[in-house]
């Protein structure tokens, strides 16, 4: 309709962005964005904060039969660590640990049962029938199949449990908990090591503190207990044993939404699993981490997304500060809000925790944790999480 140099109240422009509601307008929406995700992101930390200080959860007097359950391939170097710590275990009821040979060939059976005569109630299964195209949650389900405790337990063959945790694991489930989920704290020295082990403690804030909000998000199967009758109820794993990992996450979100079961998160130092942190296969185990993403319901969806888009805006801040310099204080305060909402969050959880060491780790973190969410955790989303 109108050509160049058409006149507008008395003034020729050229092109749209001669408009001068234009240049003006940019600005306002670039720091209008900018606003709101900086409140979104800080009231979501804020939120989980608050999970994390509001989080307390009752013990109770319980001794029901509990099985624990290790899915373990070639894990022969590790066993005898994990079952010196199982024969260590305080719990006095009736107890049975399972150990799942997924078809190794290392003779981890062979090491196993040399603890036949020092754990009694001691099994080894072997993993030979196809239930899942998962492997971890096929071998898991041998050891359901085999066991007859009311309580199963997780952990997985390189892990050193504390003497208190099938005790006080145990402790927390009362008539209408469904699954328990405790710390599970990476140790290592080095810096992959390392910031896998503060990997661990944001798992365990995000666990602790969105389980203390009543909306369970995360858990690790190092350290990771269900009752019998909710695994039952929601069907196993046979909603999710075609995806790719999730053994943990996807059992214990499927119980949190079960209208007669509930699921607590502890923070028992007493009663958490250790572990050795590997930094070998970091690239294929965050994507695999990060593939659950989508699959975590539309409402978990719409309050990542905000936190996506602030990682994705810092991450290409650069370029808009070339753009347009003027938004570098603008840029500059969301980076803040981030630092400061983040410090906040992570303190409550490690000292809750007792991994205030971690936070050193924090500045560096806080770097990384801008690639990582916006182009890790976005390939991650979008790879295939089937073999189906």
């Amino acid at each position: 309709m109108f050509g160049p140099g058409v006149k507008m109240a008395g003034r020729a422009f050229t092109s749209f962005s001669d408009h001068p509601i234009v240049p003006l307008q940019l600005p306002i929406l670039m720091n209008l964005l900018a606003i709101c995700l900086a409140v979104t992101y800080g009231l979501i930390a804020l939120a989980l904060t608050r999970g994390i200080v509001r989080n307390e959860i009752g013990s109770f007097s319980n001794a029901p039969s509990v099985s624990v359950l290790v899915a373990a391939r070639n894990a022969a170097v590790h066993l005898d660590v994990l079952l010196e710590a199982l024969a260590d275990q305080t719990y006095e009821g009736n107890l049975g640990i399972y150990v799942l040979d997924d078809r190794s060939t290392d003779g981890t059976a062979a090491v196993a049962a040399k603890w036949s005569d020092r754990i009694q109630g001691l099994r080894i299964i072997p993993v030979d029938r196809a239930y899942h195209r998962c492997g971890k949650k096929n071998a898991l389900e041998h050891g359901i199949r085999a066991s007859d405790g009311d309580i199963v337990l997780t952990t997985d063959a390189d892990c050193r449990p504390l003497p208190e945790w099938i005790a006080r694991t145990v402790s927390y489930f009362d008539t209408h908990t469904g699954a328990v989920a405790g710390p599970a704290p990476l140790e290592g020295r080095g810096w992959a090591r390392g910031l896998a082990a503060f990997q661990s403690l944001v798992v365990g804030a995000i666990g602790l503190g969105s389980a203390g909000l009543g909306y369970p998000l995360t858990c690790s199967g190092r350290n990771f207990g269900f009752r019998r009758a909710a695994f039952t109820d929601v069907g196993g794993y046979d909603s999710s044993g075609h995806l790719i990992g999730g053994d943990d996450v996807y059992l214990m979100r499927a119980i949190a939404v079960h209208r007669d079961w509930d699921v607590v998160y502890h923070d028992d130092t007493e009663a958490a699993v250790p572990s050795p942190a590997h930094s070998d296969a970091l690239w294929q185990r965050h994507l695999r981490y990060q593939s659950k993403t989508l699959r975590y319901g539309f409402g978990t969806l719409m309050v990542s997304l905000p936190v996506y888009i602030l990682h994705l805006t810092l991450l290409v801040a650069p370029l808009i500060v070339w753009w347009r310099p003027d938004q570098l204080p603008v840029l500059l305060g969301l980076a803040a809000v981030k630092f400061l909402t983040d410090g906040v969050f992570l303190y409550a959880a490690a000292r809750r925790l007792r991994q205030i060491g971690l936070l050193l780790w924090l500045p560096i973190v806080e770097l990384i944790s801008i690639p990582y969410v916006a182009v890790v955790s976005a390939i991650g989303a979008v790879r295939p999480t089937s073999w189906s």
